[in-house]
């Protein structure tokens, strides 16, 4: 309601929140046809990814002249088809942290342990496929049908006993002496300084071979 105070009728206004539906945001507003979320990914002044969506009062040029401003910026845009609390990327990786929290509180590995297992076994084929193109792949030449088929009860069976951890007290001070232990007396702001160094140098590389296969 204050920026619409200050904005001409048609100027978009984009928010970053990382969980709020765009449809409570724009309640209250005079001009809501021009609301969306555009969400950057963490840290926003290296990851390339934007999340836009719209809520119910959302009009649909609001979004194609988002995208387009965004794409110029050199951003890649994923276009939301419907709001969910936490848009895409942020309810993807909080389904993957939920299930490390449950593996970790229960005694199941330690968070090091678990925590290679993304960077390590999870990750380097993530930059490549997502995670149903990978089962594609494992599925052989007949793909995706051929891994339902012969996998598909057993990942069903996988889903029913990942864990519904709360993050009570008992829990959160089991994940922060187990963070305090793995990262030994490293700040936050050496790790993330460590992050931004390897990080462009990791986006690059992989642009290059993915321009080279092509």
């Amino acid at each position: 309601r204050e920026l619409e105070s200050i904005l001409p009728s048609d100027a978009v206004i984009a928010s970053s929140s990382s969980g709020i539906p765009p449809s409570d945001l724009q309640a209250d507003m005079r001009y809501p046809e021009r609301l969306i979320i555009g969400h950057p990914c963490n840290p926003p002044y290296l990851m390339p990814v934007v999340e836009i969506c719209g809520g119910a009062k959302t009009e649909e040029n609001t979004l194609s002249v988002a995208k387009s401003l965004y794409e110029q910026l050199g951003k890649t845009v994923l276009r939301l088809d419907r709001e969910a609390p936490g848009h895409l990327v942020n309810r993807l990786q909080a389904a993957l942290w939920r299930e490390a929290v449950h593996l970790v509180r229960d005694g199941y590995a330690s968070m090091e342990t678990v925590e290679k297992a993304v960077t390590d076994g999870l990750a380097p084929r993530w930059t490549l496929l997502g995670p149903s193109m990978i089962f594609h792949l494992a599925g052989g030449e007949a793909g995706l049908a051929k891994f339902l088929t012969d996998l598909g009860g057993e990942v069903e069976q996988w889903w029913s006993s990942l864990g519904q951890p709360a993050l009570d007290p008992e829990t959160c001070s089991l994940l922060e002496n187990a963070m305090a232990e793995m990262t030994r007396d490293q700040s936050v702001q050496e790790l993330s300084r460590r992050r931004d160094h390897l990080l462009p140098a990791l986006m690059k590389a992989i642009k290059i071979q993915k321009e080279n296969i092509h």
